[in-house]
């Protein structure tokens, strides 16, 4: 049914696997194009908290000295 993909990425998204949540979110607005525009918002969200997420993460390592 419409919307199962995007709330099954959402739920990857609530839990910070963003990568998973785009391949959902993808797929919702490939199967119901109607949903194409929330969808690449989401897409766009999703990209953007993940390349965070890594940041933060090479960040935290960097300042105890784990990364150089």
């Amino acid at each position: 049914p419409p919307g199962i993909y995007a709330e099954y990425g959402y739920t990857f998204y609530d839990v910070g696997n963003y990568q998973q949540a785009v391949q959902y979110f993808e797929k919702e607005a490939a199967l119901w194009p109607e949903s194409r525009y929330f969808m690449n918002k989401m897409i766009v969200n999703a990209k953007a908290q993940g390349k965070r997420a890594t940041e933060n993460t090479s960040t935290s390592k960097q300042a105890i000295g784990e990364e150089k």
